[in-house]
């Protein structure tokens, strides 16, 4: 029995052996297959040295060739022909992309190839792109300025702009182009992580191409700039500029072209647009503008990243693109063109190193762009310098490398591999190199060892000090730190604003000034005080040239003052700003907001006292009203009422609420607005909220707006609204109690991606119930209505988007398609029962927003 079993298992052995053999006969005729078993067979057969690295002359063979093989590590071949190897047995494969082009447009494709006289790039071909049986309407034409982007009519690069309202993958324009124009996998690697942190870049992809039935090969997709790409970055749209580049790619000397320019020559848009130009021309001569208008938090963090990666290339002025954010007036960079090589491999620059010479230490024109940021060689610009220093520390350190960088270059292996199969040459700006793409991560990695490095060397070394006998007068000198020491000194409970010491370097210091501060009661640090050191502890140098020496007084106060709204009336006539303080609002303070004033608090933290029977209030006490705006602070709130207020005009801002919470977190108790003149009684706007009671009458528009924030709170009443009690927008909620009376549009609006989950809500002789479109998923426990004409509706209004959810547990009344408008790509659930719509989204559409349900917004 035992023998008969073996032969048996031994059979069942060999089968399987055998199957596993035939299955790589067909692999046997695949000639990328082949290439790969013979370039691994051979490198295994290399003599390597222990240190990890390449040791014989094929890399130096190679690097004459192309000097990237320098960069190139003994992982980087493993991982080469690792993943091409296993990629071809993994079940899986890119999308395929398929364009139905006629004889006479494929003639002009070929025509702007070659850029022939006789034709125009404005002058689109037309034809058809067919993707999982969806067929979309596109135009093209012929784009870049590189030969690698026309080098024939089946490499050629092509902008696609889908006709109609329809959208592949949630973009409307996007470019078709060969992998290496964009550095193959290293643009989708770093555009995850720049999305990671909050900034903006295009979507990216790749595709398999056919054309007419033709393989053309894998293509790289780049969303186009656009309302689709904002949105999706969880931003309102405004206005995208680009340098020009026929013209200059100085930044000084640059043309801004403004992208989407027919959404912007509309009246309503092109107020905004023009502000922008004015602000992007002034600040090519003006350092103070980009301080002013930039958001410096959000290009620090982009100037670090990209330096970490060695991005070099998308920092330069004519890569970036310029967007200006109309929530918060400020200009953000766009992640453009993240070239890996580029024209310059600087394996050991850092993009500090500009403006710590008076010289720029390589090639590069774009010198004085950069210096409007970091400052020159003379002076460094200690806060911007702090954010750049502070996320490259961040960026390089081993935590950040190891569970974000790592993981998204791990995450496009297949893509690489199947770039691999396809023999890929490696990049050289110009044309294609002789040897085949590898990528570098080795190279990666290296970069990010060396910055961690000096930045813990400018983090624990300390500097050079010399006291003098006076005891308050000090020299520093960083002698070690090849990255410019971020320093700053604490006396009498005060933290002084950071000082920069560039290398080489002396910084006198005098303490009288901060106060009654000497070197035996300050202390100093390098790292935010995780350890700090007093001066007297030290052992310094004799400093007795105190005749000689011209002292700098250089050091300020960082602490936020109080500022107080006393019980009693409080006119403002004019615009206030306030920044960085402590603002208390003591109950029965009555703050009147006349001549169409603005209060502005920022980067503040804010208190506004109260009880049930008296609290704050804030209105506007004449017929030109006032506005309230909040941003960048944590708010707490007992009892606040705001009324009679009007929407804040403000160059390069749109801002839609009498009261606008921008970028902060709020906590409230009561919060009462009542006769809104603005199209919203209260915006939120990239916060976080959490409420017990939210009151609303009397609202001229919409009464709770929330876009890219999320909500907690318990109960909404809403009564008297000319548009909608609460209306979200990329929003994240959870609301016990709402309730709707007498409103003119809907009760409850949950759009573009949002999620809502709500325990009751009543509507109550109004316009419109609920609505959810676009993406978004709302769930309600209990939904009780009266009197009102449209319970229940559920579209998509923007294409980019997808179906809309509704789940109703119970409810009060009967929701179906004879007394709803529920779209038939929408999926809404009662009782768990799914009610199928008998409507496309577009005739839904066109039966709201005051055609035949509802009103039109009131602006």
């Amino acid at each position: 029995m035992k023998s008969s079993r073996r032969k048996s298992n031994n059979k069942n052995r060999f089968k399987i052996v055998k199957k596993k053999l035939l299955s790589f006969l067909p692999l046997l005729k695949n000639a990328s297959f082949i290439l790969v078993v013979l370039q691994g067979t051979i490198f295994i057969g290399l003599v390597i040295d222990n240190r990890g690295y390449v040791k014989l002359k094929i890399s130096e063979i190679y690097s004459k060739f192309d000097k990237r093989y320098e960069d190139l590590y003994l992982s980087d071949f493993t991982s080469y022909f690792f993943d091409t190897f296993r990629s071809f047995f993994v079940k899986k494969n890119l999308k395929r992309i398929d364009l139905d082009i006629n004889f006479e447009e494929i003639s002009k494709l070929e025509c702007m190839r070659k850029k022939l006289d006789n034709c125009s790039e404005d002058n689109w071909a037309r034809g058809k792109m067919i993707h999982n049986k969806n067929s979309y309407k596109v135009k093209l034409r012929a784009k870049g300025d590189r030969n690698l982007h026309r080098l024939n009519l089946k490499k050629m690069s092509l902008k696609v702009d889908i006709r109609g309202k329809d959208r592949y993958e949630g973009m409307e324009e996007f470019s078709l182009q060969m992998p290496i124009l964009r550095n193959y996998t290293y643009e989708l690697f770093a555009s995850n992580i720049v999305k990671n942190e909050d900034l903006i870049s295009p979507r990216h992809e790749f595709v398999k191409l056919f054309v007419n039935g033709e393989y053309f090969g894998i293509r790289h997709v780049e969303e186009g700039f656009g309302r689709e790409l904002i949105e999706a970055s969880k931003r309102r749209y405004g206005p995208i500029f680009g340098i020009f580049e026929p013209h200059s790619v100085i930044f000084e000397d640059a043309i801004f072209d403004l992208s989407d320019a027919k959404q912007w020559s509309e009246n309503t848009s092109k107020k905004i647009a023009k502000e922008t130009l004015s602000v992007l021309k002034a600040s090519q001569n003006d350092p103070l503008i980009i301080k002013k208008y930039f958001d410096l938090d959000k290009w620090g963090k982009y100037f670090a990243l990209m330096d970490a990666l060695n991005l070099y290339h998308a920092t330069i002025p004519k890569s970036v693109k310029y967007f200006l954010n109309p929530s918060s007036g400020l200009i953000e960079p766009i992640f453009f063109d993240g070239h890996f090589t580029g024209a310059l491999n600087l394996k050991e620059d850092r993009l500090i190193d500009i403006t710590l010479h008076e010289n720029c230490p390589w090639e590069c024109p774009e010198t004085n762009f950069y210096r409007k940021f970091f400052g020159d060689y003379k002076k460094i610009e200690p806060n911007f310098y702090r954010i750049y220093f502070e996320n490259l520390e961040r960026f390089s350190s081993n935590s950040y490398t190891k569970e974000v960088i790592k993981p998204s270059w791990d995450n496009f292996w297949f893509e690489r591999a199947l770039i691999y199969r396809e023999f890929s040459r490696s990049d050289r700006i110009y044309n294609e190199g002789i040897f085949p793409h590898i990528g570098q991560w080795g190279s990666i990695s290296k970069r990010l060892k060396n910055i961690r490095k000096e930045i813990r060397i400018a983090r624990d070394q300390k500097p050079s000090i010399a006291t003098h006998k006076n005891r308050f007068l000090v020299s520093l000198v960083n002698e070690k730190s090849r990255l410019p020491q971020i320093i700053k000194l604490n006396c009498n409970g005060l933290t002084s604003e950071p000082i920069i010491l560039e290398k080489g370097t002396k910084k006198f210091i005098d303490l009288s000034s901060f106060g009654n501060c000497n070197i035996d009661n300050t202390r100093f640090s390098l790292n935010e005080f995780k350890n700090s050191f007093i001066f007297s502890g030290e052992l310094t140098s004799s400093l007795e040239m105190n005749q000689k020496i011209k002292f700098e007084p250089i050091i300020k106060t960082s602490l936020k003052q109080n500022f107080n709204f006393n019980k009693g009336l409080h006119n403002i006539n004019e615009n206030i700003e306030l920044f960085g303080k402590n603002i208390i609002f003591d109950e029965g303070s009555n703050i009147c907001l006349n001549k169409g004033s603005k209060l502005i608090i920022k980067d503040s933290y804010i208190k506004f006292h109260g009880n049930p029977n008296e609290g704050v209030i804030i209105k506007g006490c004449d017929s030109k009203s006032g506005s309230l705006i909040i941003e960048n602070s944590n708010v707490f709130i007992n009892n606040l009422e705001v009324n009679n207020l009007l929407s804040p005009i403000q160059e390069l801002r749109i801002l839609y609420g009498g009261i606008n919470f921008v970028n902060s977190k709020i906590k409230f108790d009561n919060l009462e607005i009542k006769n809104s003149l603005s199209e919203d009684g209260v915006n939120f706007i990239n916060s976080s909220v959490e409420g017990n009671n939210l009151y609303t009458e009397n609202i001229k528009s919409d009464a709770i707006d929330s876009d890219f924030s999320s909500l907690d709170i318990k109960n909404i009443n809403c009564n008297k609204v000319g548009n909608d009690c609460l209306d979200l927008s990329y929003s994240v909620s959870n609301i016990e109690n709402i309730v709707g009376k007498n409103i003119e549009d809907k009760v409850l609006s949950v759009g573009e991606d949002s999620n809502l989950n709500i325990n009751n809500i009543n509507a109550i002789n109004s316009e419109i119930g609920v609505v959810s479109k676009d993406s978004s998923v709302l769930k309600i426990k209990s939904f009780n209505y009266s009197n009102v004409k449209l319970p229940l509706a559920s579209y998509i209004k923007k294409p980019e988007l997808g179906s809309p959810t509704i789940y109703i547990d119970k409810t009060n009344n009967t929701i179906n398609t004879k007394n709803s408008l529920i779209s038939d790509d929408s999926f809404v659930y009662i009782y768990g029962k799914r009610i199928i719509g008998e409507m496309s989204s577009n005739k839904v559409f066109k039966e709201l927003y005051g055609n035949k349900y509802g009103a039109k917004t009131i602006r």
